[in-house]
């Protein structure tokens, strides 16, 4: 009988430690924390969408088309449906005005806004153009998953 109550006793402990746990997951209003993924690619242009009364609704200021930009993580699995199977073109990231860019060198972190992150961009078609590499911490798009969304977007200088 003793044990039995240890037993329980131990039970209850280790089931609120676990609520204990997953409540230290949980952000303050009440969601679970968002996951981010990080890739790199290459920037060939950054497009203004401020104006576009559609993504006006959802958030969207600025799109990126990158190019050696591949994620293939299954929470990515809408957006990677919307191209053909041997596609090999460039991809497209969503910026909101959550979006933070930054010029990393080394280990500094200097923030820009979208427009000086358009001076790094390149015409697509020139085999000798360098293109700017980028590293993006992305998330599926809260309210369209075949959309990606950048929380940061870094620009690569070393």
């Amino acid at each position: 009988m003793v044990e039995l109550k240890k037993f329980r006793k131990t039970k209850y402990c280790l089931m609120i430690l676990i609520l204990f746990l997953f409540a230290c997951h949980i952000q303050e209003n009440g969601e679970l924390e968002e996951v981010l993924y990080y890739h790199t690619g290459k920037l060939i242009t950054i497009v203004d969408q401020r104006n576009e009364p559609v993504n006006k609704m959802d958030g969207i200021t600025y799109t990126l088309t990158m190019d050696e930009f591949n994620p293939t993580e299954p929470v990515f699995n809408e957006y990677i449906a919307t191209f053909p199977d041997d596609y090999e073109g460039f991809g497209y990231i969503d910026l909101s005005e959550r979006t933070k860019i930054y010029i990393k060198s080394q280990n500094k972190k200097t923030l820009i806004s979208p427009s000086e992150l358009s001076s790094y961009s390149q015409p697509a078609g020139d085999s000798t153009t360098n293109y700017q590499k980028l590293g993006v911490w992305i998330t599926p798009h809260n309210k369209w998953g075949s959309s990606i969304e950048a929380v940061e977007v870094e620009i690569l200088i070393d």
